[in-house]
C-alpha cells in the first residue's frame, strides 16, 4: 500500500534535527552495521536528544527509579553505559539497532548524512550546519525545495513524480485562485485538507484536479451543521479517497502537524486562524519569491544516480 509522505515521525520537532546531526557526527567514518546503529541510538540518549522530555510520562516505562531520575535531571551527566542500560531496559521491538536506523532516516532524507560504501558520512552541508556556517532555516528551505519522490535513497514512492514541498505551494496557490473565482475567502487550506490532499499528492500533474477536489470537499464539509456530522463525513471521505494508503485516518492527523512544523521553518507558509479554523497559506511577505520559484519549477521529479543525488542535496 502507499504511504503518505513525511520527512520524519521520529523527530517531530524539526529543530531537533541539529542535535541528531551532531550525534551522528560522533560516528562519522564508522561502518554502518547493527553495532553502530545501536551505538547511534545509545548516543542519542546519552546526549539527551532522545527520551529527552521529562514531562512525558511514557519515557519512563520499564525503567527503574535510578534511570528515571537520570532522565528527569538534565543537569546530571550521563555515561554511555547508563544510556545503554536505559535503552536495554526499554526493550524496544527490533532492538536499539532498529531505533538507530529510524533515527538516522530523516538525516538521510534531508541530505545531512549518507551511507557510502557501508560507511557513515556526514555531508558538507551537514558539517556546515554543525559549525553554524549556515542557519537551520536556510538549510531547511534549500532541502525542502530540492526534496523529491522518487529519489535514489528511498525504496518507497517509486511510482510518484513530485517535489512534495514545491507542489504543496502550487496546490495552495491554485486553491486560493479557485476560491477567488467563486467569491469565497482565499485563506489557503485547512489542516484537514492538508492531511488528506497535500500528503497524498503523488504527481505534479495532479495539482489542478486536486485543488478542485479540495474545493468540493470543503463545500460539502461546511454544509454540515454539527461537528459530529462534519467528523463523520471526514472519516468516510478519508476511507474512500485514501483507500490505497496505509492507516490513512491516523496518519492524515499525525503527519499533518509534523509536516507543518517542518514547512514553517522555510518561512514560505503561514498559519491563519486558530482552534478548529486553522488554515495553512502562502506567506504574504514572501509571495514575490514564492511565485518566482513556482514559475520556474513545475514540481516534477528528476532522475539522479546516488552520487548525483548526494551532490544535488
Amino acid at each position: 500500500m502507499e504511504q503518505l509522505w513525511s520527512i520524519s515521525t521520529t523527530i517531530r520537532e524539526a529543530e531537533r534535527i541539529a542535535g541528531f546531526l551532531k550525534t551522528a557526527s560522533e560516528i562519522d567514518g564508522e561502518e554502518w552495521n547493527t553495532h553502530t546503529q545501536a551505538k547511534f541510538q545509545i548516543l542519542l540518549v546519552k546526549n539527551r536528544q532522545y527520551l529527552n522530555d521529562p514531562e512525558n510520562s511514557q519515557i519512563y516505562g520499564r525503567l527503574n527509579e535510578e534511570q528515571c531520575e537520570i532522565l528527569r535531571d538534565k543537569t546530571r551527566p550521563m555515561t554511555y553505559e547508563q544510556a545503554e542500560e536505559i535503552i536495554n531496559s526499554k526493550n524496544y521491538e527490533g532492538g536499539a539497532e532498529m531505533r538507530g536506523r529510524q533515527s538516522m532516516s530523516p538525516l538521510y532524507k534531508l541530505g545531512l548524512v549518507y551511507i557510502v560504501n557501508g560507511v557513515v558520512h556526514v555531508t558538507d552541508t551537514g558539517q556546515k550546519l554543525i559549525k553554524d556556517e549556515i542557519s537551520f532555516g536556510d538549510f531547511m528551505l534549500d532541502a525542502m525545495l530540492k526534496f523529491q519522490y522518487p529519489n535514489p535513497y528511498e525504496n518507497s514512492y517509486k511510482t510518484w513524480n513530485t517535489k512534495p514541498f514545491i507542489n504543496a505551494l502550487h496546490l495552495i496557490k491554485r486553491v486560493n485562485e479557485l476560491c477567488k473565482n467563486i467569491n469565497i475567502p482565499a485563506n489557503g487550506i485547512t489542516k484537514i485538507e492538508f492531511g488528506i490532499f497535500v500528503l497524498s499528492l503523488k504527481n505534479y500533474s495532479d495539482v489542478d484536479s486536486t485543488a478542485e477536489d479540495i474545493i468540493k470537499f470543503r463545500q460539502k464539509y461546511n454544509s454540515f451543521k454539527t461537528e459530529n456530522e462534519k467528523e463523520n463525513f471526514r472519516i468516510e471521505y478519508v476511507k474512500k479517497y485514501l483507500s490505497d494508503f496505509k492507516n490513512p485516518d491516523k496518519n492524515t492527523i499525525e503527519y499533518t502537524d509534523n509536516m507543518i512544523r517542518y514547512m514553517r521553518l522555510t518561512k514560505y507558509i503561514c498559519i491563519r486562524g486558530k482552534y478548529s479554523h486553522v488554515y495553512i497559506d502562502l506567506e504574504p511577505r514572501r509571495l514575490t519569491e514564492i511565485n518566482s520559484i513556482l514559475e520556474a519549477d513545475n514540481g516534477s521529479a528528476k532522475q539522479y544516480s546516488r552520487e548525483e543525488w548526494r551532490n544535488y542535496m
